[in-house]
C-alpha cells in the first residue's frame, strides 16, 4: 500500500472516530441515563424512555421476579417503575445517585408494596376460609 492510501485511510479514520458517537453493542448512541432523564424532564422525550427501557428494563424484571415471584405482576412493577419515570423525572438527583439506583429504588418500593397487597389479600382469603362454618 502506498504512502497516499495509508495516511488517506488514517486521515478518515480519525474523522470517523472524531465525529461518530461512542455507541453500545446496538449500535445505540452512549448518551449517560441522567442526560435521558433530563430529556424527559425537559423535552418529554419517549425515545429517552425507550432507550432507558432498553439499558435497564430486564434487569429490573430480574429484580422484580426476586420481590414478587409472579411474571405477570414482575411486568407490571417494571411498566409501573418506567411510568413513574415518564411522570416525576425531576425527582431523579444525579449528584444523589446513578439512574439505575434511582429506577430499582422506585421498583423496590412498588414491589414492596405489591407482595404486601399479594400478603393481605391471601390472610384475608384465609380469614373468610376459617370464619366459614
Amino acid at each position: 500500500m502506498s504512502w497516499r492510501i495509508r495516511h488517506a485511510v488514517t486521515t478518515t479514520q480519525r474523522k470517523v472516530e472524531r465525529t461518530s458517537e461512542p455507541s453500545d453493542a446496538a449500535g445505540i448512541p452512549e448518551v449517560p441515563d441522567a442526560s435521558l432523564v433530563a430529556r424527559i424532564a425537559t423535552k418529554r422525550d419517549r425515545q429517552a424512555l425507550d432507550l432507558l427501557y432498553r439499558r435497564h428494563g430486564s434487569a429490573l424484571y430480574d429484580v422484580a421476579l426476586g420481590i414478587v415471584p409472579d411474571p405477570v405482576e414482575a411486568r407490571r412493577t417494571v411498566a409501573w417503575v418506567f411510568r413513574q419515570a415518564w411522570r416525576t423525572p425531576s425527582l431523579f438527583d444525579s449528584a444523589l445517585v446513578p439512574v439505575s439506583a434511582w429506577l430499582v429504588h422506585n421498583h423496590r418500593s412498588n414491589g414492596n408494596g405489591k407482595r404486601r397487597q399479594a400478603e393481605t389479600s391471601r390472610d384475608d382469603a384465609a380469614q373468610q376460609r376459617r370464619a366459614e362454618p
